[in-house]
């Protein structure tokens, strides 16, 4: 092995060169060890795989990968599919308008946090009740904002919202008594 020589103003620097020769004997195990290791290894594919050097035989050791709940092998090839889940948001409840019971317009948007908002609007029954289901995609675990805009017939508007973070229950439910004015 040769040693490297750094010139600086027409002088040797000993000491970095030294340094540069320390750290090569200690990197070369390094080196020896990943010239075995396929690059796939080092991008996480479903097993490891060492190849034989020319010099001598190395035993190729294969580990199977746990499969994740959404994921399927194929050959060497682990397919991960979004953890993505159905849920179906049930509101229901009263409007009123002024105390009396209205046939308002009843507007709910739901917004998982990162992905698109879902947006669905009903008219009241004329005795105030309503209840309708907004099916949506969202993830476990995932905050879920929710706004609900209500219209009378002369376009007062009341608003309201709230978070929640979704957990193993798919059907969040909601039910109250609006009064608009």
């Amino acid at each position: 092995m040769r040693i490297p020589t750094i010139l600086h103003d027409d002088r040797i620097m000993m000491g970095t060169a030294l340094t540069v020769l320390v750290a090569a004997v200690a990197i070369a195990p390094m080196v020896r060890l990943l010239s075995n290791v396929r690059a796939s290894d080092l991008l996480g594919t479903s097993h490891l795989s060492l190849r034989p050097s020319p010099a001598k035989r190395v035993a190729v050791v294969h580990r199977k990968a746990a499969a994740a709940p959404h994921a399927i092998q194929m050959g060497n090839t682990l397919i991960l599919f979004s953890t993505l889940q159905d849920y179906t948001f049930t509101f229901s409840g009263l409007t009123l308008c002024g105390g009396a019971s209205c046939a308002a317009r009843v507007e709910v948007m739901l917004e998982p946090d990162g992905l698109e908002p879902v947006w669905k609007s009903i008219t009241a029954q004329e005795d105030g009740s309503f209840s309708f289901e907004v099916p949506f995609k969202a993830r476990p675990h995932q905050v879920l904002d929710w706004t609900v805009t209500l219209r009378d017939a002369d376009n007062h508007m009341l608003q309201t919202g709230g978070r929640q973070i979704l957990t193993g229950d798919r059907n969040p439910e909601l039910k109250r008594t609006f009064d608009i004015h």
